[in-house]
């Protein structure tokens, strides 16, 4: 914005509409992870929703059980979500493209009425289709039975009972990575990685109303940064004539939502210049 713009916006009475830092907790591959205080057992419709970072192009376990062997890992090399539940090898959704450079994306699995388990992308189904029925068990984040870990950073982990349709996804990852989920029906459980404040290191609350907290295990305080999404949602302002004029005024507003919308989830360094 130039000195004029931003002038006129400090005239005129502005609103925030999103924040853009984020919570996320930082996996090192080697022994770190969350514990959950219970279990949770999927027997029909689930989806979980996950945002994550990571560098790893092999093998990279998201989720599974201490003892139990579900599990879900990715694959970037190989383009692959490969899924272990109940102790059966439920298969691998193929041709399953997700990043392996830093950067955020959204990952969701969903396992419809018929038992069909399909991937996202972020909001996009990708990839080939499963067929399981078995019990998906989990209590452990970033951590499976033999303990193999999750290298990279997670911003929230959220599960639910119900399979959210390919709209619902959709439109939960449009919301963006700042987003709450705590509202939405079917919640059974959802971390997000610090930025529940109503619990400090080394636990990690569970914003659902179930109340099933994670801890983190050989980790420390400093696992749990800040990042800040690249760009402001701009939001919305009030102005009169004279502060701000109508075309002026609808202009900024289409540049700022755009410039939102197109936006790539990063981390920043250094703040904003």
């Amino acid at each position: 914005l130039d000195a004029q713009t931003i002038k006129q916006f400090a005239k005129s009475r502005y609103t925030p509409m999103r924040d853009n830092r984020f919570s996320v907790v930082d996996f090192d591959g080697s022994d770190d992870y969350i514990a959950l205080d219970s279990d949770i057992s999927l027997t029909g419709e689930f989806t979980f929703n996950f945002w994550l970072s990571t560098t790893v192009t092999s093998t990279n376990y998201i989720l599974g059980h201490s003892t139990n062997q579900s599990w879900i890992r990715l694959n970037q090399s190989s383009s692959e979500l490969k899924f272990k539940i109940d102790g059966v090898d439920a298969g691998t959704i193929t041709s399953f493209a997700t990043l392996a450079d830093g950067n955020w994306f959204a990952l969701t699995v969903t396992r419809d009425s018929s038992n069909v388990i399909k991937g996202y992308v972020n909001g996009v189904q990708d990839g080939t289709t499963l067929t399981n029925a078995n019990t998906f068990y989990f209590n452990e984040i970033a951590n499976i039975f033999v303990n193999l870990e999750y290298s990279g950073s997670m911003s929230s982990v959220s599960v639910y009972n119900t399979a959210k349709s390919a709209e619902e996804v959709y439109a939960i990852y449009q919301q963006g990575i700042t987003y709450d989920e705590s509202s939405l029906s079917g919640l059974q459980g959802y971390w997000r990685m610090g930025d529940d404040t109503s619990k400090a290191y080394p636990t990690i609350a569970d914003s659902s109303s179930n109340s099933n907290d994670g801890t983190m295990t050989s980790m420390a305080s400093d696992d749990i940064v800040q990042q800040m999404i690249s760009g402001y949602d701009m939001g919305a302002f009030e102005s009169t004539g004279e502060e701000l004029g109508g075309d002026f005024a609808r202009a900024v507003v289409a540049d700022s939502w755009n410039a939102y919308a197109n936006m790539t989830v990063n981390s920043i360094t250094g703040g904003v210049s």
